[in-house]
């Protein structure tokens, strides 16, 4: 009976949690999982209540950013930057907002002033190295993804970067240099092998492109393979539903209990 008990408590517990958190954790929730638009309803709420929260606004540029609403989300962004002028994620995600509108200068305007206020983060560098690389000012965009490497070293998509943007340049020896880097370092991606192959025949090693041609070609049939195969879901997707046949369970040994309890 008691385990009965402690498995409804539990259960109860577990479902009923989420109700006590506060309306801006489950906003975060929300864009965790992926639920934007119900992001977007309870941080258009919190603002309506507190107009002066900025992270609310800036949470709610997120939100509208997954959406692809990206002039609302630079809405928001700029809210938030008003409210808070030293606020360097808003200014960062403003620019990132106006990449995707093809504003790329203005991009760049908001990823300087997001490191002007955090100069360590390595993701800013990133984020504005992308931005000259789209407008073809491939030296700025090579010194920003090394300071981005040198901060954080275990970011594959500054090295990715690295790899495209050397390419564009025509620069062979640092495509294979980088591309080996990857490769030794990162899980397996088939432009790294693509990339380093085409400067390998570009330099004569045919040899060595066919291994690397290979290579890619075998990252594709294993992905396919994966594709293919039966995954057992995590425990965390199925959590929910094993606490829901749990708690059935227990109600049914507590109702089964107390009906003994009464015959008696």
């Amino acid at each position: 009976m008691f385990l009965c008990i402690a498995i409804l408590v539990s259960s109860t517990i577990y479902l009923v949690y989420p109700l006590f958190k506060s309306k801006f954790d489950r906003g975060i929730d929300d864009i965790e999982n992926r639920n934007y638009r119900s992001a977007v309803e309870t941080f258009s709420d919190i603002i309506r209540e507190d107009p002066k929260d900025a992270q609310a606004h800036n949470n709610l540029g997120v939100a509208y950013f997954y959406l692809g609403q990206f002039e609302k989300a630079i809405t928001s962004y700029t809210n938030a930057i008003s409210l808070d002028p030293e606020y360097d994620d808003a200014f960062n995600n403003r620019g990132l907002a106006k990449a995707e509108i093809v504003n790329y200068n203005g991009a760049i305007e908001d990823f300087n002033e997001a490191l002007s206020l955090s100069p360590n983060d390595a993701s800013y560098y990133n984020n504005r190295g992308s931005s000259y690389k789209l407008i073809e000012n491939y030296s700025m965009a090579i010194n920003d993804f090394l300071k981005a490497h040198q901060l954080d070293p275990k970011i594959p998509r500054v090295v990715g970067n690295l790899i495209s943007t050397y390419k564009m340049m025509g620069n062979c020896e640092e495509v294979i240099y980088w591309s080996t880097f990857y490769i030794e370092n990162y899980p397996p991606r088939k432009n790294a092998f693509i990339y380093r192959g085409q400067c390998k025949e570009i330099n004569g090693d045919s040899i060595g492109a066919h291994k690397d041609y290979t290579a890619a070609g075998d990252i594709d049939r294993n992905r396919d393979k994966e594709n293919k195969s039966f995954s057992f879901p995590s425990f965390r997707e199925i959590w929910p539903y094993l606490f829901g046949f749990v708690t059935l369970l227990a109600l049914a040994g507590l109702i089964t209990i107390i009906k003994h309890y009464r015959n008696i």
